[in-house]
């Protein structure tokens, strides 16, 4: 989830109209939007589950909210970050609250470089890093140097210090 300022030629978003209750698509080159757009906008990306008839996959949706209810962007700003709190808190199972749920602790990230065909490294980099960038979960990445590497790292290290363990191989 993020919120950002829109940038010029970054595509149509689907946005809530202010008369009605319905979604509508905003073509980037209509006249909504232009130089002196004062609309926030949030982002939230999901992992839908989709079923084939042998596999599942997830596949990667974004959800994107525009505020403009205000006449200052500094505003819809605001309110678009009281969103991004409020689903934060939410998602955190924490009371909602204009203060974003507190964690500090990181996910441990193991990763074997030798594993399997030897594409971890290229793995994470491709598919696990830029999902928890946009989940803003904060990470340590600890690259294996020899058999038992992780076992030892472990053994060694206080594990309630991270938030969850994950291996990639």
């Amino acid at each position: 989830m993020r919120s950002k300022r829109r940038r010029a030629g970054a595509g149509s978003c689907v946005c809530s109209s202010l008369a009605g209750h319905h979604l509508k698509v905003v073509d980037e080159n209509s006249g909504d939007l232009d130089e002196s757009d004062i609309s926030a906008y949030l982002y939230i990306y999901a992992y839908v589950l989709k079923r084939s008839r042998r596999t599942q996959k997830r596949e990667r949706t974004t959800i994107t909210l525009r505020f403009r209810s205000y006449d200052r962007y500094e505003d819809n700003n605001r309110e678009a970050q009281k969103w991004r709190t409020t689903i934060k808190c939410l998602l955190a199972d924490s009371p909602v609250s204009y203060t974003l749920p507190h964690n500090d602790k990181k996910l441990l990230i193991l990763l074997n470089p030798k594993s399997g065909p030897g594409k971890a490294r290229e793995l994470f980099q491709t598919k696990v890093a830029p999902i928890l960038q946009e989940a803003e979960a904060s990470y340590d990445l600890h690259v294996t140097k020899y058999a038992k590497y992780a076992r030892e790292f472990v053994r060694t290290r206080n594990v309630y210090s991270w938030r969850g363990i994950v291996a990639v191989g």
